[in-house]
């Protein structure tokens, strides 16, 4: 009798030796899954003002997962102190990518272009284009122009018009010498074309 109880005392131990082992190894798991799409983030230390300029004492970092908005967030793998505020952030809050302009781009404008060619799908926001004009077919022979060079794509905005044609806009940061040509451009209603940057 006292054997028996002994073996099954054993068992016991050993059924929840096991049980233990196992939920050890799921919760490793579960915690494992959650970090793989977690991801460091910079966070507003204080309130930072527009034309700030980031630095590691004004920032500091925080692992999220932010699934399909990671990619509108400055995140670790990005050097701070290149960039600049463009507008303010509160204490707290992430560093939207929009929010920012690098050092070379923090005294340019931001202007609004309806393109007449999509971009490339290879351009997205933060990328440096150039962008072309040309004269919207009046039957008027002229070679296109250069009206921005190296400008910082801010947003891309994609619609489709009631005729069921994609139409693009762009807010693209530009000098100040080059928002003449710019509008003078939008005010001719010419074909602007935005290409990458060499």
């Amino acid at each position: 009798m006292r054997l028996a109880n002994r073996m099954g005392s054993r068992r016991t131990k050993i059924l929840l030796a096991t049980a233990f082992a196992l939920i050890a190894v799921a919760s490793y798991l579960v915690s494992s899954d959650q970090n793989t799409n977690r991801a460091n983030y910079y966070v507003a230390i204080g309130d930072l003002s527009q034309n700030s300029q980031l630095n590691e004492l004004s920032v500091s970092l925080v692992a999220l997962d932010l699934k399909e908005h990671s990619n509108r967030y400055l995140q670790a793998d990005s050097k701070v102190s290149e960039w600049v505020l463009a507008k303010p952030v509160r204490a707290g809050e992430l560093i939207p990518l929009s929010a920012l302009t690098d050092q070379a781009h923090s005294d340019c404008a931001a202007i609004k272009v309806a393109l007449g060619i999509d971009l490339s799908k290879s351009i997205h926001r933060g990328d440096l284009i150039d962008l072309w004009a040309g004269v919207n077919g009046n039957g008027i022979e002229s070679a296109p122009v250069q009206i921005v060079t190296a400008g910082l794509v801010i947003e891309i905005f994609s619609a489709t018009d009631s005729l069921g044609q994609s139409k693009q806009e762009i807010e693209i940061c530009v000098s100040p010498a080059e928002i003449r040509s710019v509008v003078h451009s939008l005010a001719n209603q010419d074909v602007i074309v935005g290409v990458i940057s060499q």
